[in-house]
């Protein structure tokens, strides 16, 4: 049965990207904003009734460790990834007009893409990574001649001007999310023909080859991976888990056999989700 989830945490505050998508992607519900990846999380794990919105990487900025570190823990184990949306990030300069910028602020991934374009236009400032665009924007909200990197959104909630819509755009800045919540959740809307992924949280042994062999088995059922991530295993040193994601469902047959041999050469293997990753947005 297709149900909305009655609440749904997304990671940052009113006008973060993460707020932005949870809007577009599941219209005017009851969200609740997180501080961290981590209480997003907690906060799924608490009902089986809520879901949450995580970013996993940006095309810039790279994978998001927090995102990671938290689907391989095995106290979210009944946690599964149920979707994966795609966020077109426009970025906007909010300031005060006529006002010399000697500092901007913004979360690591934004300030990493508009890198070069600060170089050349602001070339003094000093520039400052904070937990969220948001956070950016309130900062800047409250000092003389700091500026913030974020939506137009904060520009509103923060009362800044847009100094400049978009920047920094001759490079495709992309951030994929995930949806996580209890296995069995699903939403209107999904194309389930179409665009699946699977994840999985393995163990290998610490030995020469394992790695290889692994890999190996998707290689010779010709299954793509289209990412690998290692974690380390708290009160293990020098022992990690591994976060895998295939095209593909986890039904299809060729998904089935790659898995079964991986199982073999595997400490442990367990599936996180299989789910559609088609839904995509503009900021």
């Amino acid at each position: 049965m297709t149900t909305f989830p009655k609440s749904i945490a997304h990671f940052g505050p009113e006008g973060s990207f993460a707020n932005m998508v949870a809007h577009e992607h599941f219209g005017e519900r009851d969200f609740v904003p997180c501080q961290t990846v981590g209480e997003v999380f907690d906060f799924v794990v608490s009902s089986p009734d809520h879901c949450g919105i995580v970013p996993v990487e940006n095309s810039t900025g790279g994978i998001i460790q927090e995102t990671i570190r938290e689907i391989a823990r095995e106290a979210t184990g009944n946690v599964q990834i149920l979707e994966e949306i795609t966020l077109d990030v426009k970025l906007a300069l909010l300031g005060r007009e006529g006002v010399e910028i000697t500092k901007v602020y913004s979360y690591f991934a934004p300030l990493d893409h508009c890198r070069s374009w600060l170089r050349e236009h602001y070339p003094e400032a000093q520039l400052v990574s904070v937990g969220s665009t948001p956070k950016a924007a309130a900062l800047a909200a409250e000092e003389s001649g700091a500026a913030a990197i974020g939506t137009k959104k904060s520009a509103e909630l923060h009362g800044l001007d847009i100094l400049q819509y978009p920047i920094a755009i001759k490079v495709p800045n992309v951030t994929q999310f995930l949806v996580i919540g209890y296995a069995g959740q699903s939403f209107p809307g999904e194309d389930v023909t179409k665009g699946f992924k699977t994840s999985l949280v393995v163990k290998l042994a610490n030995k020469a080859g394992t790695l290889c062999r692994f890999l190996s088995v998707f290689d010779t059922q010709g299954v793509n991976l289209t990412r690998i991530e290692s974690s380390p295993v708290a009160g293990e040193p020098n022992t990690y888990r591994f976060f895998i994601e295939i095209d593909g469902p986890e039904d299809d047959s060729s998904v089935v056999a790659a898995l079964q041999a991986a199982q073999d050469c595997s400490i442990s293997l367990r599936s996180v989700g299989s789910y559609p990753a088609v839904s995509r947005y503009q900021s």
